[in-house]
């Protein structure tokens, strides 16, 4: 049965008007069955930058001018085929949802959030849940949910390019940022003292998805599909891209790829031009003399920045037998 509600909290808020809140008040679990930092990331934070300024609650620019949310997401359309769950950040009961939007496909005016719920929690807290998989919403309105409960699966529904969801918190209608408690829009405080989060996110200067394979540089629209399961090794070049959410100008790209033998194909640096809420870069080599040996090789990304650095790793297999 689809189920469909349009009457969602709205994405608007007024600046300044919330305070930090006590950490007492309120504590919420994680929304998503994952792993953060080996099978989901944080793409981006609520903003805290007054006006026309961007900021995250640790005073960095990991957010987008008037972002209302926070964005949690998964590396690729290939594990979002898979199946997210969404899980309840706290007891509470269904207030409003909407069901019934395809999946990446065009959306309606004010469905920009796509499917969707808001549940209703004590002390006047509500949470919201946007970008949900079409027809896998399993609540209706007026249930009761439980913390850590399935509600739904993560989609791409509303407007969204990047397997994610976007979650928002709110007390008495005031949107919050859940990482300090601050107010959207309202000044960054530097600190987790008084995080809502029950177990609260390390926080990273930046975020280094998984790289990929491929045997051309990828076009935009295939920036977020899965990589492919092998190659042929007469493939013309074997290509690394590297995707990073929070990439600051002179941050330093170190690129390796190694054969089955674990033997040097390539290597290469290169440091981030522009700071950018995403930045993806690539580096690859064309095939050797006859073609690229069988068996599995290994591509290794590292991002620093600062002296923080991620490091992510990739493997592929060059068939003898083209798929």
């Amino acid at each position: 049965m689809i189920k469909k509600m349009l009457l969602l909290i709205p994405v608007v808020a007024m600046a300044g008007c919330a305070q930090p809140t006590d950490a007492a008040d309120i504590t919420f679990d994680w929304p998503l069955d994952c792993t953060l930092g080996e099978t989901c990331w944080i793409a981006r934070y609520v903003d805290r930058g007054e006006d026309k300024s961007v900021a995250d609650y640790m005073c960095k620019h990991r957010s987008q001018d008037k972002h209302r949310g926070t964005d949690i997401m998964v590396s690729d359309t290939g594990v979002l085929a898979s199946g997210v769950p969404i899980l309840a950040v706290a007891p509470g009961k269904i207030l409003r949802m909407r069901d019934g939007v395809d999946d990446g496909a065009p959306y309606k005016k004010g469905e920009d959030c796509g499917n969707a719920y808001v549940i209703q929690h004590e002390n006047g807290y509500t949470s919201q849940y946007c970008h949900l998989k079409n027809a896998s919403l399993s609540k209706n309105i007026g249930d009761t949910v439980r913390a850590g409960e399935q509600i739904a699966l993560m989609g791409l529904s509303g407007q969204t390019e990047y397997p994610h969801l976007h979650i928002g918190i709110r007390k008495n209608g005031t949107l919050l940022d859940p990482f300090d408690g601050g107010g959207y829009e309202q000044a960054c405080s530097g600190s987790s003292e008084t995080s809502l989060w029950r177990d609260h996110p390390d926080y990273a200067p930046f975020t280094l998805l998984p790289p990929k394979f491929s045997v051309a540089p990828e076009p935009r629209e295939n920036r977020w599909a899965a990589q492919a399961e092998s190659i042929s090794p007469d493939a013309s070049a074997l290509i690394l891209t590297g995707r990073a959410f929070g990439a600051s100008r002179g941050d330093v790209w170190s690129f390796r790829i190694t054969d089955p033998d674990g033997k040097l194909f390539a290597e290469h640096q290169v440091a981030t031009e522009k700071t950018q809420q995403f930045r993806s870069q690539f580096f690859g080599k064309r095939a050797p003399a006859g073609g690229f040996k069988p068996g599995i090789w290994t591509g290794t990304i590292s991002l620093e920045q600062d002296g923080y650095r991620q490091t992510q790793t990739v493997q592929i297999l060059v068939s003898s037998a083209t798929k």
